[in-house]
């Protein structure tokens, strides 16, 4: 991770964040895994969040709560830095999540340092509490999910599942003023659930369409009030909730 000036012309941080890799009996892993920075967030008052993901036993964690399986091959990493501190004080908290072979991609941060994460997973069992899925988890060789941690990395407000019987991939998360919850990515479900509001129709079998998808501040599925949830969509009949 490093932070340089707004000219671009000057380093005024750089450090890395990692362990030594493959040590949870998979002998593939250490050719595609390892461990990989994904998604990175900033608050207000300049504190730093990456996620990612990693295979490493001895991965830094410090605070908060490794929130995985004992018998996962990798796990999405999620971490704080204040890098107005140097070494490691610069390390705030660093802590894992997932139910095993999970990818953190996308992170966002509130008002209140509370940190949101998206990615994906083929696990049917992300840490609690799991709320509203919409998804069947475990349908085909990945789910998006997202989740909420506190501020102290010590408790997952929520889990929960977005997508339908093929794969699914979260590349991006965001946040609005009224606390509800944006992610956009990639799948191949012709069932991919949809609200009534949507631009376009699910995509085919095996053909792959970008989505975005809103929560509310609780983690549930979005769903449009009853006046504006009565239009039907510019392709035509609405589509499941």
């Amino acid at each position: 991770m490093a932070k340089v000036n707004p000219a671009g012309d000057s380093l005024l941080y750089s450090t890395y964040l990692g362990g030594t890799m493959a040590t949870f009996g998979n002998p593939f892993s250490v050719f595609f895994v390892d461990d990989i920075g994904f998604g990175i967030a900033v608050d207000a008052a300049g504190k730093v969040y990456v996620t990612g993901q990693t295979d490493s036993a001895d991965f830094p964690t410090k605070g908060g709560t490794a929130f995985v399986p004992k018998d996962w091959f990798y796990a999405a990493f999620v971490t704080k830095f204040d890098m107005s501190l140097s070494g490691a004080d610069s390390l705030v908290y660093s802590t894992l999540y997932g139910g095993g072979d999970t990818i953190g991609s996308g992170i966002a941060v509130d008002s209140t340092e509370n940190v949101y994460i998206t990615g994906a997973t083929p696990s049917p069992s992300l840490p609690p509490p799991v709320v509203s899925p919409k998804a069947n988890p475990g349908g085909g060789d990945a789910d998006c999910f997202l989740a909420k941690l506190s501020s102290s990395a010590s408790t997952v407000v929520y889990s929960t599942y977005l997508g339908g019987t093929s794969n699914e991939y979260c590349g991006g998360v965001a946040l609005d003023p009224a606390g509800n919850v944006y992610v956009a990515g990639i799948t191949n479900s012709s069932d991919f659930p949809i609200s009534t509001l949507a631009f376009l129709p699910p995509p085919t079998s095996n053909t792959p369409a970008l989505f975005a998808a809103k929560f509310d501040p609780g983690g549930r599925f979005f769903t449009p009030p009853s006046s504006a949830a009565s239009a039907a969509p510019p392709w035509g009949a609405p589509g499941p909730l």
